[in-house]
């Protein structure tokens, strides 16, 4: 029932996110819906959400083309996230996964992006466990 609640909430939310072009907040929007795209797909392998998730990584690599703030942070939580979005089709070994994480929160961290980075720690930890890694990520951080 949650999953259901989430992916109205993520159709509402690409429904309106046109109304907040050149808003602040655009960016989050964005992102968050790219985000919940990922986590349904991974949960119920529905391509749909798939494709709405690289969507929007298309969408923030324009952005960050143009220099927009935050733009590039976000892009590499949204690519960590699509290389572990299908537990059929994982892209991408342990190590690639963990680099591509580190690599989102490091950027997250210096856009002072302080809940997307505890997002991006908790999913890499997670990650890690699901790919065997005894060490649930820790080692890194």
């Amino acid at each position: 029932q949650e999953w259901d609640v989430l992916k109205k909430k993520v159709e509402q939310l690409e429904s309106v996110a046109h109304s907040l072009q050149g808003h602040f907040n655009q960016l989050f929007a964005m992102a968050t819906v790219g985000l919940a795209a990922f986590a349904i797909h991974r949960e119920y392998g529905e391509r749909r959400y798939h494709k709405l998730g690289l969507k929007k990584i298309k969408v923030f690599q324009k952005l960050v083309s143009n220099d927009v703030t935050y733009a590039n942070a976000l892009l590499a939580l949204l690519v960590a996230e699509d290389m572990v979005s299908s537990p059929r089709r994982s892209s991408g070994t342990q190590a690639e996964v963990e680099d591509a994480y580190l690599k989102a929160i490091g950027a997250l961290r210096q856009a002072s992006l302080k809940d997307f980075v505890g997002f991006a720690l908790e999913r890499l930890g997670v990650s890690m466990i699901q790919r065997g890694d005894p060490s649930g990520g820790e080692n890194p951080i």
